[in-house]
């Protein structure tokens, strides 16, 4: 190779290393604005941000794009745009895009219902770890649609997405737990894994701890707690947990 031909490699090499740079640096920008990182939020320039991005092939800003098309933020909601740019980046391989799309082909929003294609890419998003699209993996082989009822296989996604923090895998391993459906009952391990989604919010896991204490099923009985954990679930919504606060309030707990 004469000296020439290998200065346009490296020229070549160096022009793609910077145009890669800009292009993540325009999507970071882009996000600042849109999360409201040490700016104030503005949904039009990280629409702007995104956009060039976007246009350059970067699958992350084509999915933050994507999920500004579909809730409408600043932009007009549009599933069909959103479905396209879910589409470019879930081909690049972005695990959330691929789960996006995924729910989109599940209910036909945007795209045409297609239960092989959701299928497809909530298995492809799973693969790489989006403990969401694990989770909704799980509930289709948990309740046998467009697919053969696999517990075993729902079971063994749930445990996965829960151990990377899904709260709703870990109230629905909980539920399984408690109940022996589909694995044995074990009130220990339903209680680890209530607790764990009910430390982040969620208000049916909470209310589910405050029966477990109430009936005191694998634990000390404890009125104390049953009501602390009612009122948890209460304050996030939960109305059946409002109702039982007030029962065990009444009655001097």
């Amino acid at each position: 190779m004469n000296i020439y031909n290998l200065y346009i490699k490296i020229n070549n090499y160096i022009t793609k290393i910077l145009k890669y740079v800009y292009v993540v640096v325009i999507y970071n920008i882009g996000v600042v604005f849109y999360e409201g990182k040490f700016v104030q939020k503005d949904y039009f320039k990280s629409v702007k941000m995104f956009s060039i991005a976007s246009e350059q092939g970067y699958d992350k800003a084509q999915h933050y794009l994507g999920i500004m098309y579909y809730f409408g933020q600043y932009v007009k909601q549009d599933y069909l745009v959103a479905a396209s740019l879910f589409k470019m980046a879930a081909n690049q391989g972005n695990p959330e895009s691929q789960y996006r799309l995924g729910i989109m082909y599940y209910v036909g929003q945007g795209i045409e219902k297609n239960s092989h294609k959701a299928i497809d890419m909530l298995q492809k998003a799973s693969v790489q770890g989006n403990s969401y699209a694990k989770t909704l993996l799980a509930d289709i082989y948990f309740k046998g649609v467009y697919v053969t009822r696999d517990y075993f296989k729902a079971y063994q996604l749930y445990l996965s997405a829960a151990e990377n923090g899904n709260c709703v895998a870990q109230y629905n391993l909980g539920m399984m737990y408690y109940v022996g459906n589909c694995v044995k009952q074990d009130y220990f391990k339903a209680i680890y894994f209530l607790h764990k989604a009910a430390e982040q919010g969620m208000s049916e896991a909470q209310y589910n701890l405050g029966v477990i204490y109430e009936n005191g099923e694998g634990i000390k009985q404890s009125y104390t707690y049953a009501k602390e954990w009612y009122g948890k679930s209460c304050d996030n919504g939960f109305q059946q947990g409002c109702y039982d606060y007030k029962r065990l309030n009444m009655k001097g707990y």
